[in-house]
């Protein structure tokens, strides 16, 4: 093959890697395609580039790409509180509670930044009935009633 056009091959690899990333979610092949640039770069400015430190390059270049995706593409926090008001807060109690024992309920949206809330009532109440915070006692302690339906 003649050397001008090895450049091309690094192309075509791209684009391959780019088709492999439509049928993928996961931007492996998009690292794959934008590391494999530099190798045609390089073959089409300097053509006498061994193929060796082409792909010697291309890897350097993916390992590159893949350590920068990493770090600018974190996640966004969990939300720590999506509601502010703990009280009139709907939940399902996975540990039955009274007076004296306590409980805990379970919200479905994260509250103060739990989901989870240690609870006691003014009646016995048994696991998995739905409930409804009546006051926040302390920071991790609320005191809960039956839902009462309107």
């Amino acid at each position: 093959m003649e050397i001008n056009s090895i450049w091309w091959i690094w192309i075509i690899i791209g684009v391959i890697f780019l088709f492999i990333e439509l049928f993928t979610s996961t931007f492996f092949g998009l690292w794959m395609a934008i590391a494999a640039l530099l190798p045609a770069a390089i073959s089409l400015i300097k053509p006498e580039i061994s193929v060796e430190i082409q792909i010697i390059s291309w890897i350097i270049a993916m390992i590159v790409c893949g350590v920068l995706w990493v770090k600018f593409s974190k996640p966004d926090a969990p939300l720590q509180a999506i509601d502010d008001q703990l009280v009139g807060q709907i939940g399902v109690l996975a540990k039955s509670c009274d007076t004296e024992n306590s409980g805990t309920v379970l919200l479905q949206k994260p509250v103060g930044g739990a989901t989870q809330w240690q609870c006691i009532a003014n009646q016995p109440i048994a696991a998995d009935t739905r409930v409804i915070i009546k006051e926040q006692i302390n920071a991790t302690l609320v005191r809960v009633d039956y839902e009462k339906k309107s």
